[in-house]
């Protein structure tokens, strides 16, 4: 065993798992042609062969996700555990280590949103949103989303000296909502999540706190403070 600053570790976490992660990007593809395929090999009219490709897709993606990826990345965690002695150096003590370990600038963000929100910046805001999928950040108002939802925030800490933990989760996306742009359609949820959910690669990146970006309304990789 070796010991490691948190932030460091998380930097060979990641790289470590870079390979798998791209693996299973690449599987995905490779499940829907799998799945195209078994279904053309039937002799069942068009429409029963679609139902019969989609159902196919989820019950190998379920699989995959299940067994496979999520039994690997246990291993890789507890190996990667077993061999480096994490030492908190961004964390507050080693339990906020290991969850830099595997979530990186994420926990820190979200430590700072839900418990200092007065010192919430742009910077911050800007870092938090890049954290999100290409889909929201491309096509859906996330950063506006956030950016109001963390002003109305400082303000009512301000008011009340209340800090986002202590609105809780249901106040917080009650405060998105109250704003035109802080609601979130239908079109933006489901690409979003039916597209991530199909096939997860080890989560290397798993997020075990919850994250503010999902104030926005959008499923991130750290998905904790999501709407309602």
């Amino acid at each position: 065993m070796f010991g490691m600053l948190d932030f460091r570790a998380h930097k060979l976490f990641w790289l470590i798992c870079l390979p798998f992660r791209a693996i299973a990007k690449i599987s995905f593809y490779a499940v829907v042609l799998l799945a195209i395929v078994i279904a053309e090999s039937t002799s069942y009219s068009a429409i029963a062969k679609i139902a019969m490709a989609y159902l196919v897709m989820e019950g190998i993606a379920l699989a995959l996700s299940l067994v496979v990826w999520k039994g690997l990345f246990w291993a890789i965690k507890s190996t990667f555990f077993w061999l480096v002695d994490v030492v908190p150096s961004h964390g507050a003590n080693i339990d906020e280590a290991h969850a830099i370990v595997l979530t990186g600038r994420a926990f820190e963000l979200n430590k700072k949103f839900e418990n200092e929100i007065e010192n919430w910046t742009f910077d911050d805001t800007r870092e938090m949103i890049s954290h999100m999928n290409w889909r929201a950040r491309l096509f859906f108002p996330v950063t506006k989303r956030l950016v109001i939802t963390v002003s109305e925030l400082q303000r009512v800490h301000a008011e009340t000296g209340k800090q986002p933990r202590d609105i809780g989760l249901k106040g917080v996306t009650e405060i998105r909502k109250s704003f035109r742009v802080g609601k979130v359609s239908w079109l933006e949820k489901v690409p979003t999540v039916i597209i991530e959910r199909r096939i997860r690669a080890p989560q290397c990146s798993k997020q075990l706190c919850r994250t503010p970006a999902t104030t926005c309304g959008t499923r991130t990789p750290a998905s904790g403070l999501r709407a309602a």
